[in-house]
């Protein structure tokens, strides 16, 4: 049963209480790429950096979250009486968190790990009643073709505040980057 906008926002004040896990690639830099810390976010190091995607995408050959317990996050959540969990499956720097068959940069088919930790997630949390939720940068995506937030295309400084704007073809990359990982993200 589908339920209407008013009945979820009706559950979600009533849960009050969740989680929000920022995780991806970018964690394994600890806010710092080659000896400069960022002066923002860990997660937007690429962009606030300029890091370019050819120098970064090789980071994926060594994430290896070896410690990743999808159990045990969930059951922290659930003992802390959480209701819902969200998580960065996709951030702005494009790396997919989960398998998708329609884009190759993701964590099972670029890294060491193997394996698909949205779904092991999602499992867990299903056992425990817990909502599962992803966050997903559909706009934002500095390493798609097409993707909002480009440095290298927008210019740097104050002006790259403009990166809501989307580049010319943005409707090819929604067809053919979002929307096929999203299918996969909520049908996997």
């Amino acid at each position: 049963m589908r339920l209407t906008a008013e009945e979820r926002l009706k559950w979600w004040h009533e849960a009050r209480f969740g989680m929000f896990i920022h995780w991806g690639l970018y964690a394994s830099l600890a806010g710092e790429w080659k000896g400069q810390k960022t002066p923002g976010l860990g997660e937007w190091i690429m962009r606030d950096l300029e890091i370019p995607v050819d120098e970064y995408e090789p980071l994926a050959k060594s994430f290896n979250p070896v410690k990743f317990d999808a159990e045990a996050w969930a059951e922290v959540a659930k003992q802390a009486g959480m209701k819902y969990l969200v998580i960065t499956a996709k951030h702005h720097d494009g790396f997919c968190m989960f398998d998708s068959p329609s884009n190759p940069y993701n964590i099972v088919n670029q890294t060491p790990f193997k394996r698909d930790p949205m779904k092991a997630l999602a499992e867990a949390c299903r056992k425990r009643d817990i909502k599962m939720c992803f966050y997903y940068s559909q706009a934002l995506d500095w390493h798609a073709e097409g993707g909002a937030g480009h440095w290298d295309e927008i210019g740097s400084g104050e002006e790259w505040l403009s990166y809501a704007r989307p580049p010319e073809d943005f409707q090819a990359y929604l067809d053919n980057v979002v929307k096929p990982n999203l299918r996969e993200l909520l049908t996997n």
